[in-house]
């Protein structure tokens, strides 16, 4: 039994020595040319309030990530937009502000959702007007403000 066993593992070793070497070395990457936003996209910083309005803002507790929905009132196609959000307790103070950019197309006269990543990494609050939690957590509202848009050029 032991020399089966030995002949098969020096079998196995001559055979991994005749198979192919799967690591290359010296391989030399693909250069692409990255084309920065700013080459991209037309920012758009003064338009009017009606025109884009952002509304449907939604976060649970145990949530990733937050959506609000976006109304495009323009006669043009956006492809995306950057907002101001700041979070707040229920008596105003303010927990956090930051600044959010958002690029999905939106067509001229529609609406769409947004997604993205949540502040609140800990899952410690919940939007005021989201479904309550069973258990304990801070309740906040937020105040957004669209502070550019952009369009392809």
């Amino acid at each position: 039994m032991k020399k089966a066993l030995f002949s098969v593992l020096i079998a196995l070793a001559a055979l991994s020595a005749f198979a192919d070497k799967t690591t290359r070395n010296k391989i030399k990457p693909i250069e692409t040319q990255k084309e920065s936003a700013d080459s991209i996209y037309t920012e758009i910083s003064e338009f009017p309030d009606s025109c884009i309005i952002l509304t449907g803002y939604d976060k649970p507790l145990n949530a990733d990530g937050e959506t609000i929905i976006i109304i495009n009132r323009l006669d043009y196609d956006i492809d995306g937009l950057s907002i101001s959000i700041d979070y707040q307790d229920t008596k105003g103070r303010q927990f956090t502000k930051r600044e959010v950019n958002i690029f999905t197309n939106i067509p001229a006269g529609e609406t769409r959702q947004a997604y993205f990543r949540t502040w609140d990494r800990q899952h410690s609050y919940y939007y005021i007007k989201s479904r309550p939690p069973r258990t304990q957590a801070t309740p906040y509202t937020v105040k957004c403000q669209i502070l550019k848009i952009y369009i392809k050029k």
